[in-house]
């Protein structure tokens, strides 16, 4: 082989003797043998740290905020549509409470302290109606 050649294919910091290559480890670009058990522990920490994040984006449905805030016309009639399910809850809530309400406090007319302020109530009520 030319020397030329030998040269050219030589990396800084090899030694040949013969036919063997012995390499120089004094070499700052040089992996020891620990560093790459090092990597590969830190690249399996950003796995699992990537694993939590996508299940959190999936869980948080992510996709379909971003489908609804990326269409004008969707996310309008959504809100608008909860909103109608929302006042229509609230009212039909506030009915039965008020109405249960009202039930319970009539059963506590025959009770001798507040059966009377209970009866004055009713009496309030029935006059409006």
């Amino acid at each position: 082989m030319p020397a030329s050649t030998t040269n050219r294919n030589r990396t800084p910091g090899t030694r040949t003797s013969g036919t063997f290559t012995e390499r120089d480890w004094t070499h700052k670009d040089v992996e020891t043998p620990g560093s790459r058990t090092e990597e590969q522990k830190d690249i399996r920490k950003l796995d699992g740290k990537i694993e939590t994040l996508n299940h959190f984006f999936e869980k948080g449905e992510f996709k379909d905020i971003i489908e609804n805030y990326g269409n004008m016309k969707k996310r309008l009639f959504n809100n608008f549509t909860a909103g109608l399910a929302r006042g229509l809850g609230m009212t039909l809530g506030t009915a039965l409470v008020i109405g249960l309400l009202g039930w319970l406090l009539s059963m506590f007319i025959d009770m001798p302290v507040i059966g009377k302020y209970i009866a004055d109530l009713q009496d309030y009520i029935n006059a409006y109606k």
